[in-house]
């Protein structure tokens, strides 16, 4: 039991001292969260699911999610040009039905710039976390979900329920809402075939442009063509959509096989931000499941 309990700590302070040799500082983020600033920006997490703190007249929230905090705390104060790197290692808190559920989580936030090497630095880095054991990278990027949206014309509750069909996969809802709603059929043609839109950057711009409007849509993967360089290391997947609303162009979550759920998911928010999240836990059983270094 001590050989695991200090495996464990030198496999975090690892995490940690990879962070700083890639020119990372450490952050401590706020353990309280306005409730107001939380709900605008969190999207789809329940009301249920927060720990709530009444401070006097005020909501407030036991540290719901590190990126929120963030983008309220640390990146409103980086001037104009500059950029912020930083990393983390702390915990976020989840209500359940059990009780109060605490998830030990790893972070590496670039902030402060726009470009296409600092996302591409990002996703190096994130397989540099992964890769110890075989594992999945799916990308994806918003822009694309968004302008398939856009050509549906759909209103806000119908997107709601558009967004929803595509996160969870659901071919046969999508292709019977896009006909109980008219969608044009160009774009129905594109619904029937939009999980089958996964592979290899190339290949999926391929698959894409074969289809009805196919040329339109793909403009918008021209600002991630660099993911031609990781053609061998990650899966790109057009369906790819992500329950948190901040996300507004590259996604990704990370994956071992003896894993149920995403052990890293991240991607770009705020316009000039980019970052993901380890779930260490699950890191840490796929690490166990996989590695001979836990054989102790």
């Amino acid at each position: 039991m001590n050989s695991y309990v200090l495996k464990e700590y030198q496999m975090k302070r690892k995490m940690e001292d990879f962070a700083l040799s890639s020119g990372y500082l450490p952050y401590e983020p706020t353990l309280f969260e306005s409730y107001d600033h939380f709900s605008m920006l969190s999207g789809d997490v329940k009301k249920e699911q927060l720990v709530t703190v009444i401070n006097g007249q005020k909501f407030q929230l036991l540290r719901p999610d590190i990126t929120t905090t963030i983008m309220n705390n640390v990146l409103p104060y980086i001037p104009e040009g500059q950029c912020v790197k930083l990393f983390y290692q702390s915990t976020v808190y989840r209500a359940s039905s059990s009780g109060i559920k605490a998830i030990d989580q790893f972070g590496i936030e670039y902030l402060g710039l726009t470009n296409w090497p600092c996302e591409r630095d990002i996703l190096s880095l994130a397989i540099s976390y992964l890769q110890d054991v075989p594992f999945v990278l799916e990308v994806g990027t918003t822009a694309f979900l968004n302008q398939l949206i856009d050509l549906c014309e759909l209103g806000a509750e119908q997107e709601k329920i558009f967004r929803k069909l595509v996160y969870i996969k659901n071919r046969e809802e999508l292709v019977k809402f896009g006909k109980v709603n008219q969608i044009p059929n160009d774009v129905q043609l594109i619904l029937a075939e939009l999980f089958t839109l996964r592979g290899t950057y190339t290949e999926v711009l391929m698959k894409l442009k074969s289809l009805p409007l196919g040329s339109t849509l793909s403009m918008t993967l021209n600002e991630v063509d660099y993911l031609k360089a990781f053609e061998d290391q990650v899966v790109f997947d057009l369906s790819m959509n992500n329950e948190r609303a901040y996300y507004d162009g590259i996604i990704f979550k990370g994956y071992y096989r003896h894993v149920s759920k995403a052990v890293l998911s991240g991607g770009r928010y705020a316009g000039n931000a980019i970052g993901f999240s380890i779930d260490v836990d699950k890191w840490m059983k796929g690490q166990k499941e996989e590695s001979a270094i836990w054989t102790i």
